[in-house]
């Protein structure tokens, strides 16, 4: 039986207040565990958001890594000039000591962008932008209407944008001929019927609404049925929402690499981070 939408809404808001009350990578270790036996119970692709989390947790560690010179572990030293075939270059914003604290706090926060992008992508999974527009509160909607419009058009642009460029190149155009201001006026050629599909596009949906009475008033023509195991998922989404809320206050999730290497870690968070696993019992 799959929980309804509130219950995944509460689901991912426990969630993501789990990977942001802490830098402890015991921790968001957990959460990431956690975040696996989630997609695979509900048969989400895992690997290709943990690819995406990946690729985005490279940034924070080369920045943190590379510009950030605190900690007193130093591994090496970079200078602040280095020389090229006799050429002195210099390097003032990387010069610096190279630290494992730095290191690892860059660590620490890749794992929780990596912790946020896969929390996302299950919820996506799941919640389809329907659903969540039929929850949203009628102060919201029309915000929520907008944005999910947006999300819809997104992939649907793309993809007109690679037919059209297929069928200009078709034609014998060639984007890559030219110094750089050639090469931009080439791209009219794309942007201008890209910007004229997505007009028409907009205008048939506008149609398309008033055609069946959209309008301010709501109606509901699919609600969904709460059983008892929703009831109990977000009791215990909720109890878990505590725990967390309750270990920040009192220090249990607190670890800053910069003062200690080894982070330490209780039980009580723990217990509560694998509490994300309940929307998926049966």
């Amino acid at each position: 039986m799959k929980p309804n939408t509130y219950t995944w809404t509460l689901w991912l808001l426990t969630a993501i207040t789990a990977g942001i009350l802490t830098y402890n990578p015991i921790y968001l270790t957990a959460i990431l565990i956690t975040l696996v036996a989630v997609s695979l119970a509900c048969k989400t692709n895992w690997k290709k958001h943990l690819k995406t989390g990946l690729i985005f947790g490279t940034l924070p560690l080369l920045i943190n890594t590379l510009f950030v010179h605190r900690g007193a572990t130093v591994l090496m030293q970079i200078p602040a000039k280095t020389s090229i075939l006799s050429f002195s270059i210099p390097i003032f914003l990387l010069s610096g000591p190279i630290t494992l604290e730095s290191i690892t706090f860059g660590l620490t926060m890749a794992l929780l962008l990596v912790d946020m992008v896969l929390t996302f992508g299950i919820f996506s999974s799941i919640v389809t932008p329907d659903a969540l527009l039929r929850i949203t509160p009628k102060f919201f909607f029309n915000s929520t209407l907008l944005t999910s419009i947006a999300l819809r058009f997104t992939p649907v642009i793309s993809d007109d944008m690679q037919a059209i460029r297929d069928a200009q190149r078709s034609r014998g155009l060639n984007l890559s001929q030219g110094n750089l201001f050639v090469r931009l006026m080439k791209h009219k050629a794309l942007v201008v019927p890209a910007v004229v599909s997505s007009l028409e596009r907009s205008l048939s949906l506008a149609e398309a609404m008033a055609s069946r009475a959209f309008n301010k008033n709501r109606t509901k023509y699919i609600v969904e049925r709460w059983h008892i195991n929703d009831y109990l998922t977000i009791g215990m989404l909720a109890i878990s929402l505590a725990i967390l809320l309750y270990s920040k206050a009192n220090g249990l999730l607190s670890y800053w690499p910069y003062n200690s290497l080894t982070p330490a870690f209780s039980l009580i968070p723990l217990a509560a981070i694998l509490l994300l696993v309940t929307p998926t019992l049966k």
